[in-house]
């Protein structure tokens, strides 16, 4: 009984831990820091899609659209307001990342740049890359 509880307890404290390092990842960026991200394609490669994303430590997020992956773009519209904010979170009991409203992927894996992910309102394989911009 004592080896299942610890075990229990064990559990609950790795999986928060891992909840808080991908959130703590996420949102320590620099000021002109961003995140792109990049779609898998038929052949296995990953191309960038024009989208990047910068996430708060106070659960909102702003998309961005740029043809060059290491400028940061223009703030995207994501909402009937005219707002390029919304919000995103991470929940670590199924891996859900919400980037924003209705956008949402698996985690498979992460480091502290990069994040591999499934879709899970789209199909495919994405990954979401750390990028500080080349010029100012």
């Amino acid at each position: 009984m004592k080896k299942i509880v610890l075990l229990i307890v064990v559990t609950l404290i790795l999986s928060c831990g891992s909840d808080n390092e991908l959130k703590k990842i996420l949102t320590s960026q620099s000021a002109s820091g961003f995140w792109i991200l990049k779609e898998k394609d038929s052949l296995g490669r990953y191309n960038y899609n024009h989208n990047q994303w910068t996430f708060s430590p106070d659960g909102t997020s702003m998309s961005y659209f740029s043809k060059d992956e290491n400028k940061k773009g223009d703030p995207l519209l994501l909402d009937m307001e005219g707002s390029s904010k919304s919000k995103w979170y991470y929940q670590s009991k199924d891996s859900t990342l919400e980037v924003c409203w209705l956008v949402n992927y698996k985690v498979e894996k992460f480091t502290t740049d990069t994040i591999f992910m499934e879709g899970k309102t789209t199909s495919g394989s994405f990954l979401l890359i750390r990028t500080s911009p080349c010029c100012p």
